[in-house]
């Protein structure tokens, strides 16, 4: 399994208690994601 489609799982699971989860974490961990994909395809 890559390392971006375990990521992805792990933010998409349902069974994640997303009261816990910090919208602005969720969004900056999501943009660092994207940020690191477009420097190694670039």
């Amino acid at each position: 399994m890559k390392m971006v489609d375990h990521i992805n799982a792990i933010l998409m699971d349902d069974t994640a208690d997303k009261d816990k989860i910090d919208k602005t974490h969720l969004e900056s961990l999501r943009k660092a994601l994207d940020d690191m994909l477009t420097r190694f395809f670039a």
